[in-house]
């Protein structure tokens, strides 16, 4: 099967294409207030090393390891109750079995651990065009957190402006959408507000 057909393909430009600043802006205002870890704790990463996971530890101190695997969608686990933090940041919209994966880092979490899941959830027509789904977050709870044991303690919406400076650069984002460099729905996403949410699960 060819990787571009591969369930859960994504490439490292697809996923990571994202400038340090926003990196930065995103990390400092919505994901570093939300996190309640301590130094010392024991965290894994889900998917590849990358910038946004990099910028976390450096500002956190956390130690964090990587669960990079071939496919997400279908790959077991190998550490068994080791971790007290969890973090799945911009990963399961990729996924088309993420009641899979989720369920795996259920195994992976210490009884009292914490998993922590960021997702953007816009109407139809911003989803980006690499994204299996955006879920809602009620349909998240109902779907993949309920029927695996987990429950959400915590949760916190937000609104993310990719970038303002967008809305006065001129003709330069229709263009590229003409000339077939980008697509409509991916230059809406570049000058509108994208709607996340942030969760905490624990074992029921």
């Amino acid at each position: 099967m060819k990787d571009e057909l591969r369930p859960g393909y994504q490439t490292e430009k697809e996923l990571w294409d994202v400038k340090q600043p926003r990196i930065e802006r995103y990390i400092n205002s919505h994901v570093i207030p939300f996190l309640r870890v301590n130094v010392g704790a024991k965290c894994l990463d889900v998917g590849t090393w990358n910038p946004r996971i990099a910028y976390l530890q450096k500002q956190t101190g956390l130690d964090i390891e990587a669960w990079d695997t071939p496919d997400l969608n279908f790959d077991s686990i190998k550490k068994k109750k080791q971790y007290d933090a969890i973090f799945a940041f911009d990963v399961l919209e990729h996924l088309q079995n993420c009641l899979w994966t989720v369920g795996e880092l259920k195994k992976a979490l210490k009884d009292n651990g914490s998993i922590y899941v960021n997702m953007p959830s816009n109407h139809y027509w911003l989803w980006g065009d690499e994204h299996y789904f955006e879920i809602r977050f009620k349909h998240f709870k109902k779907w993949i957190v309920t029927p695996l044991g987990l429950k959400v303690v915590r949760h916190k919406r937000i609104f993310f402006i990719a970038n303002w400076r967008a809305f006065f650069i001129g003709v330069r984002p229709l263009w590229r959408v003409l000339t077939g460099q980008t697509t409509w729905r991916s230059m809406a996403r570049s000058i509108f507000c994208w709607n996340f949410y942030i969760c905490e699960l624990k074992k029921a």
